[in-house]
């Protein structure tokens, strides 16, 4: 009888050990300072299927490795970003990003907008920053190398 106990036991133990151990946060990748864990990726999925659908087609090992790819890319250019500017999240450029969003998403307004990100479990504040690191990398881009293009009017 106490053997069927300890064995009854160590079976409950088990099975409930296998159910947190598929809980838990892993770390996948680490950049500098900062790490990417699974949460991370999947938020960035996440993410990534909001602004192209068309990635659910992908296969799942792609998919992740896409997801990793862009959050390693998001810290290099966030820390690169910190180094030129002074890194506090502006209302006019955020506005001009988010309204451009909104036009190719057909959304209306920012309620919308917010009603959205809910249903495909985004964080409004994350999605902000990253429009943000977004905007302030291709200004960089544009500022760094605009004299190096050259326009033929003619063509």
């Amino acid at each position: 009888m106490y053997r069927i106990k300890i064995f009854i036991i160590f079976i409950i133990l088990y099975n409930f050990s296998t159910s947190l151990y598929g809980n838990l946060l892993e770390i996948k990748v680490k950049i500098q300072d900062q790490i990417i864990t699974n949460l991370d990726i999947e938020n960035e999925k996440n993410y990534l299927f909001f602004l192209n659908p068309k990635l659910r087609n992908l296969e799942q090992s792609r998919i992740n490795k896409i997801a990793k790819e862009s959050l390693i890319t998001e810290i290099i250019k966030k820390n690169e970003l910190k180094k030129i500017f002074e890194f506090n999240i502006d209302g006019n450029l955020l506005n001009v990003v988010e309204n451009n969003l909104y036009k190719r998403k057909n959304i209306k307004n920012k309620n919308e907008f917010l009603k959205i990100l809910e249903n495909e479990d985004l964080d409004y504040e994350i999605i902000k920053q990253k429009l943000y690191i977004e905007a302030l990398w291709n200004q960089l881009i544009y500022q760094k190398y605009s004299t190096n293009v050259i326009l033929d009017e003619n063509a």
